[in-house]
C-alpha cells in the first residue's frame, strides 16, 4: 500500500513540474510501472491527449506542447513559429516542422515537414514558451524570416510580405542577424530582395 501511495505521489509531483502533463517515458525513467497511469485514467484524474501523453483533467491541452512531448527531434518553424511569436493570429492548416534530412517518423506525416542538413538544423534554435506557458523548441524570428522566404512557394506571398513588414517595424528587428543567417543558408540574394521589396517577379 505504501509503495502504491508513494508512486502516485511521485506521478503527481512529475505532473506538477510539467504543468499537468505526464508521459509514459517520464514514469519509465522513474522506474514506475505504467499500471499507475491506467489507475489514474480509470479514476479520471488524467486524460490521454496523445499516444503516451497524459494530462490533468483540469488543465487545457496545449497542442503544441503535446506534439513536442512525443517528438523532441523536430523544431517548430515557418508560420507555426510565427504563431508562437504572435506574428500571426492563427495556424493555417497543419503545423510547420523542421527536421534533419535523415530523420523519418511516420507520426509527422500529417504535418508540413521541412528537411535541412545537419549544419543548418541548429541555426537559430531557441527554447520558448507557448501561450499556455510550456516550453517548446522553435527557430528565432530571424531564422524564421529566412525560412519563409526560402520556402515562399509553399505560402501565400501576401502573408509573407505582411510578416516581413511587421518584423521591419518592430523593436525586435535585427537585419544584420537576418542577413548573417541568409548567408549561412545560401539565400542572401533572395532574402535581400524580399526585405527590400525587390521581389516583384518572385
Amino acid at each position: 500500500m505504501r509503495n502504491k501511495v508513494n508512486n502516485l505521489d511521485r506521478i503527481f509531483n512529475l505532473m506538477k513540474k510539467n504543468n499537468g502533463y505526464i508521459t509514459s517515458s517520464m514514469i519509465d525513467k522513474e522506474e514506475i510501472h505504467r499500471m499507475y497511469l491506467q489507475m489514474l485514467l480509470k479514476k479520471k484524474y488524467i486524460r490521454r491527449v496523445d499516444k503516451g501523453v497524459y494530462l490533468d483533467v483540469n488543465v487545457v491541452n496545449d497542442k503544441l506542447y503535446t506534439l513536442y512531448l512525443r517528438n523532441d527531434h523536430f523544431i517548430y518553424s515557418h508560420f507555426t513559429a510565427l504563431y508562437i511569436y504572435n506574428y500571426v493570429n492563427t495556424i493555417k492548416g497543419n503545423y510547420d516542422i523542421t527536421v534533419v534530412n535523415d530523420y523519418h517518423n511516420p507520426t509527422l506525416n500529417s504535418y508540413n515537414v521541412f528537411y535541412v542538413n545537419d549544419n543548418n538544423y541548429n541555426l537559430g534554435r531557441k527554447r520558448i514558451k507557448t501561450a499556455h506557458g510550456n516550453y517548446v523548441i522553435c527557430y528565432d524570428l530571424e531564422r524564421t524570416i529566412c525560412d519563409v522566404i526560402r520556402s515562399n512557394k509553399r505560402f501565400k506571398k501576401d502573408d509573407i510580405k505582411k510578416v516581413i513588414n511587421k518584423y521591419l517595424k518592430s523593436s525586435e528587428c535585427n537585419l544584420n542577424k537576418v542577413y548573417d543567417y541568409a548567408k549561412k543558408l545560401n539565400i542572401y540574394k533572395e532574402v535581400y530582395k524580399w526585405i527590400n521589396g525587390e521581389n516583384k517577379n518572385e
